[in-house]
């Protein structure tokens, strides 16, 4: 015989009850727009993405005149570099040169003096000798 204490009054329902189902079908419809919403969206972006071979070259001849542009304004910045460094060394001789002809203009204009200094010296001396040679009028 069972006792009476060992029997224990359920509270709560079993978390095997389900809640009574309603008879709407408003989730289904729900459910439906959104999966035909999706498949558009993928019909859309997989759909419309082809590219023609056309387009393919057209972007590679793009990227290749782009590339070729970048490559010749480097080149051109590096020859204009040179250019700017072989005028400056350019003027560098110059400035040598003109400070060279200089110098020797000068030792030249000094060896100039110096030979008509000894010009007129000789001159002095011819004149010189020439009066002693000449016979006095007697």
């Amino acid at each position: 015989m069972a006792r009476q204490d060992d029997y224990i009054e359920p509270t709560s329902r079993p978390a095997s009850a389900m809640p009574p189902r309603s008879d709407s079908h408003a989730g289904w419809w729900v459910a439906g727009l959104v999966a035909i919403v999706a498949i558009f969206a993928l019909v859309f972006m997989f759909g419309t993405n082809r590219t023609s071979q056309e387009q393919l070259q057209a972007a590679r001849d793009a990227g290749r005149a782009e590339a070729m542009m970048d490559n010749a304004a480097a080149n051109a910045q590096q020859f204009a570099e040179r250019a700017q460094d072989s005028a400056a060394q350019a003027a560098d001789e110059v400035a040598e040169a003109t400070r060279e002809a200089g110098q020797s203009a000068g030792a030249a204009a000094e060896r100039t003096g110096e030979a008509a200094q000894a010009a007129a010296a000789s001159a002095g001396d011819a004149a010189e000798n020439a009066s002693d040679t000449v016979a006095e009028p007697n």
